[in-house]
């Protein structure tokens, strides 16, 4: 009995574990749609350079995703405290900067379209802030 309840345990945190991770997903799918516009309509109808137009795009994916993954990824009910925020800001901030990186690299020595550059530079992003999230900003 002891070694068929461990073993139903472990199945179910799997599954937590992976219905957490395609929450995850979901809003991300959902925070890329909105950056990728946002971006999109920055820098190929207004003509703003991808350096601004980014962080733009950014923020308005940012502040969808603190919202979605905080509640209905992660199950956090409280409301915000200061040093979740800062971190959750901190997290973002560096799959930003290896983004912008990303996007430099790829169309200054690629010389690939920029929005092909974003779409390499989410291989970083996504991984970066799931990590970030699950250990550290809404760490239990």
């Amino acid at each position: 009995m002891g070694k068929g309840n461990r073993f139903v345990e472990s199945v179910i945190r799997l599954w937590n574990i992976f219905g957490q991770f395609i929450r995850f997903n979901l809003v991300g799918l959902v925070n890329t749609v909105i950056t990728f516009i946002v971006f999109a309509l920055l820098n190929k109808v207004f003509s703003i350079n991808k350096f601004a137009a980014e962080p733009i795009g950014y923020v308005c994916g940012l502040i969808n995703s603190y919202f979605m993954n905080k509640i209905w990824t992660f199950g956090k009910k409280h409301r915000y405290h200061t040093i979740e925020v800062m971190k959750f800001v901190i997290v973002n901030g560096i799959a930003l900067g290896g983004t912008l990186l990303i996007l430099m690299f790829s169309e200054d020595y690629l010389h690939i379209d920029v929005l092909w550059g974003k779409c390499i530079a989410y291989c970083f992003s996504i991984p970066v802030n799931y990590l970030g999230f699950k250990f550290w900003v809404f760490k239990d």
